[in-house]
């Protein structure tokens, strides 16, 4: 099977390469990387580089996530498995997504499933943030790192529930009050009341003083709102 690009592979040196090679023929074996094996190999196989080079490499493959002591597995080779590639892609084409999401998409058992997503947590092909209380939510490197900011990361995981994602699609871009949500999407005035307040407990809309209560998207919020609609709408 040809390798899987998760986007996440930094470059090497020579010398990393060497350790990675080593790695990678320990895995092929099905031996766990054991840090103390690995450096003695190397010292063995590279004896004109210094103890010290070899152990700064070592350091590097674990800090960049490439490799994980007492592992089997490799993250280059993560992807290579069809369910973790799947979760993998899932959450990439889904960002904000909660593990419960994952499941119902995938049509798969929860214990097999949870296995899989904390190896890709582990290794830092994805990320969890904690946003709601009953729920995660799990991005990619790719959507994590290009300055959405939390305001940003939040507003994905709020517009990954289809009630909510209707209740701001009606929010833009003028102000509503709950009786005329409630008429243009024919949801219940309780279930869009509770949206509503866990929206503006967490800054994404705002309730006027006015009577009956009109609820809109703050200037700096709805700005991220388009950028998460358009992400969706682009199929980045």
């Amino acid at each position: 099977m040809a390798h899987v690009d998760n986007g996440m592979a930094p470059e090497l040196t020579d010398l990393t390469q060497h350790l990675l090679a080593i790695c990678t023929e320990l895995v092929q074996k099905n031996k766990a990387i054991k840090l103390d094996k690995l450096y003695n190999i190397a010292r063995r196989e590279m004896q004109a580089v210094e103890s010290g080079a070899i152990l700064q490499g070592i350091k590097r493959l674990e800090e960049d996530m490439l490799i994980k002591a007492d592992s089997r597995l490799l993250r280059a080779d993560l992807l290579q498995n069809e369910t973790r590639r799947e979760i993998y892609f899932t959450i990439r084409r889904n960002p904000g997504i909660s593990f419960n999401q994952v499941r119902h998409a995938m049509g798969k058992g929860t214990k097999i499933l949870l296995w899989h997503v904390e190896v890709l947590l582990e290794f830092g092909c994805i990320r969890s943030y904690s946003f709601d209380t009953n729920a995660n939510a799990y991005f990619t490197k790719h959507v994590d790192e290009a300055d959405w900011g939390q305001d940003g990361l939040l507003i994905f995981f709020f517009y990954q529930n289809a009630t909510i994602k209707k209740i701001l699609d009606v929010l833009q871009p003028n102000s509503q009050t709950i009786k005329n949500i409630e008429a243009i999407l024919g949801i219940s005035r309780q279930l869009i009341d509770y949206h509503l307040k866990r929206l503006e407990a967490r800054g994404i809309v705002a309730a006027t003083d006015d009577t009956p209560r009109r609820f809109f998207l703050p200037g700096p919020i709805a700005i991220l709102f388009d950028q998460c609609k358009n992400y969706f709408e682009s199929g980045a």
